[in-house]
């Protein structure tokens, strides 16, 4: 089973891959992926709505209407932001013009009702990682910029060395694949900063799929975001190098003071580390 799991996972990513844009190209094969876990794992209430997306599975006959009242509710049951799968739901069945799109949509269903996710959770996000690593090796900056490459995250990994009952956060999340590898199997909090609606949305989804239940992921700035002093033994954070903040925050200006540093305009990497500083536990340790 395991190997029928990958290969056909591997198939419907072939397909998105050869139709959608990359930069989108992740994103529907977690959505289409994320779906069919929900309905073989017995995650949504059984109403008409789950019902229509079973037998759009089942049939290999996208439903429009089905597919959005779906997202919408799965969107407001893990506190995912709103309009973020719903967005999805739309590029994959609206790509260019309907018939090219709903043959797309067509096949990436046909090999994904022929396989069953029920408590697969783990190995299957662990074959959208390969995909997604993959994919960044092809695509170049683009997605290498979204994806951690996999020898840094397992750095990372080992010089803060996560354990059991510590309270980890990373300050600008992406889609989440670098946490994955650096949580692994430890039983730890997790909050992830990140401005990006779509890739909050994947990372919510892999971390669904993962089996993790205290995670708490937050759209905005970081820069923007209020948060308490003292509150993270672990601190992960990849900012864009050298960007110039035009306008600090109340925040960002609070912090400065706090270190009394003089109250201009800094790089949004500097700006940051000292906000990871002023958030990180006495013996805490940041990257």
């Amino acid at each position: 089973m395991e190997n029928r799991i990958k290969e056909n996972i591997y198939k419907m990513s072939d397909i998105l891959k050869g139709f959608f844009p990359y930069e989108t190209y992740c994103n529907l094969c977690t959505f289409c992926v994320f779906l069919k876990y929900v309905l073989d794992n017995e995650k949504l209430p059984y109403d008409k709505t789950s019902f229509e997306l079973q037998r759009m599975f089942d049939r290999a006959e996208p439903n429009k209407e089905a597919l959005i009242k779906e997202s919408m509710a799965l969107e407001e049951q893990y506190k995912l932001p709103q309009s973020s799968l719903v967005d999805l739901a739309q590029i994959y069945i609206g790509f260019n013009d309907t018939k090219k799109s709903y043959n797309v949509a067509t096949k990436v269903l046909n090999e994904l009702k022929e396989i069953s996710f029920a408590e697969r959770g783990e190995e299957i996000v662990g074959i959208l990682k390969e995909i997604f690593y993959s994919s960044a090796a092809s695509f170049g900056k683009i997605m290498s910029d979204k994806i951690t490459s996999r020898p840094l995250s397992n750095l990372i990994k080992e010089l803060i060395n996560v354990q059991d009952g510590e309270h980890y956060a990373d300050f600008t999340y992406g889609i989440g694949i670098s946490t994955l590898e650096i949580v692994g199997d430890k039983n730890c909090s997790i909050t992830g900063y990140e401005i990006n609606r779509s890739h909050i949305a994947v990372a919510g989804m892999l971390l669904i799929m993962s089996g993790r239940d205290n995670v708490n992921l937050i759209m905005g700035d970081v820069l923007d975001i209020e948060m308490n002093d003292d509150s993270f033994d672990k601190i992960v954070t990849m900012p864009p190098l050298g960007m110039r903040v035009k306008e600090l925050s109340t925040v960002s200006v609070d912090i400065l003071k706090r270190f009394h540093l003089p109250q201009k305009q800094l790089n949004m990497d500097s700006l940051i580390l000292l906000k990871s500083l002023a958030a990180l536990k006495k013996d805490g340790i940041a990257v």
